[in-house]
């Protein structure tokens, strides 16, 4: 049985589901390149990854790739149950907050590399308060 590792976020209600590590190789070259040898020979992970049991149709995927541009410090493709996505606006900052939970960023201009060009993400230092306490307000 393979096991696929994963971390589910939600941004306002909207949830990611992030996959650090493939099972197979996809190359050194351009995430659009990598997107394209998904689609061609594994694009049977998409839909294993977002319609197991704890899946979901608005569930977003997100695959941690290593990214061909030197200026950026990862790449990633975002998938739905429907296909792929050139860049997903909910996904990329739930990719960057659970990047943080897992200590693999700083707080700082993060650049990821989509197969739809370079964006830049910026994590602040400010700390959420912790999990139960609400926002503002009472709670």
């Amino acid at each position: 049985m393979l096991k696929i590792p994963f971390l589910d976020s939600h941004t306002g209600g909207e949830p990611t589901r992030l996959i650090t590590s493939l099972p197979f190789d996809l190359g050194t070259d351009s995430v659009a390149d990598k997107l394209s040898t998904l689609k061609a020979h594994h694009d049977d992970l998409r839909r294993t990854v977002l319609l197991e049991p704890r899946g979901s149709d608005v569930l977003v995927g997100a695959y941690l790739v290593p990214p061909a541009d030197p200026t950026c410090q990862f790449g990633v493709i975002y998938f739905n149950n429907v296909g792929y996505l050139g860049m997903c606006g909910h996904g990329t900052i739930g990719l960057i907050a659970s990047l943080a939970y897992l200590g693999k960023v700083q707080p700082g201009v993060i650049r990821v590399e989509t197969p739809v060009g370079v964006v830049e993400a910026t994590l602040h230092s400010s700390p959420l308060p912790p999990l139960g306490e609400g926002l503002g307000g009472e709670g």
